[in-house]
């Protein structure tokens, strides 16, 4: 999570681990979440809460200026599907 974080910060983006559907809304909303994690500031700690019942990680993510829980899902051939941050 710290990685995708940080490249989604710098609006660099690596989507090779990214499901086609995931990679397209990515790239199409990436300057304004990339915008939007920048005002947060450095990412202090993104810390592991619990899996959803859908299978999805949930993170609380700490940077300098908020905070954003964060949701990351994986299908069986090990790429993310599901990706979403709201604030905390």
């Amino acid at each position: 999570m710290r990685e995708l974080l940080e490249q989604q910060q710098r609006g660099r983006m690596s989507f090779e681990f990214l499901s086609e559907e995931l990679a397209d809304a990515v790239r199409e909303q990436q300057p304004i979440v990339s915008a939007e994690l920048e005002a947060k500031g450095d990412l202090q700690s993104p810390g592991f809460r619990r899996v959803a019942e859908d299978g999805v990680d949930i993170y609380e993510a700490r940077f300098a200026q908020g905070s954003l829980q964060c949701g990351i899902g994986f299908d069986q051939d090990g790429r993310v599907h599901t990706l979403w941050m709201l604030p905390a």
